[in-house]
């Protein structure tokens, strides 16, 4: 059995708790898909897992936005952990940051920067 503990607050670590019911990546999440004017509570990485599936098929502005979103911020919070146990900490806003590379990413797309500007703008 593995007994590590959650860096960001000593529950058992697993990928279900770390993805994204510990508190810390539930708000980073939470707050990007706020950003992202999508209604939706965060639960395991299970659960977000068939959410995102059902939620972003198609390859329209939106999927192709949630999609983007859900990628980076799962890189961006196994990055967070990983600095964190290694007391690498960066204290700038990880979700800000993840929002900024989805803008970054999709605005490479001529047909997503109407939509972009729409996000900058709330």
């Amino acid at each position: 059995m593995n007994d590590a503990r959650c860096a960001f607050c000593e529950e058992v670590e697993t990928v279900q708790h770390l993805l994204f019911e510990c508190g810390e990546m539930y708000a980073i999440w939470k707050k990007v898909l706020d950003r992202l004017n999508v209604d939706h509570e965060p639960a395991g990485w299970l659960q977000e897992l068939d959410w995102i599936e059902d939620t972003s098929k198609g390859k329209n502005w939106k999927s192709r936005f949630l999609k983007t979103a859900f990628a980076e911020t799962v890189y961006r919070c196994w990055k967070y952990r990983n600095n964190k146990i290694h007391e690498k900490v960066d204290t700038t806003n990880i979700a800000d940051e993840i929002i900024g590379t989805v803008v970054h990413r999709l605005w490479m797309k001529r047909n997503y920067r109407e939509q972009i500007d729409h996000l900058l703008i709330i």
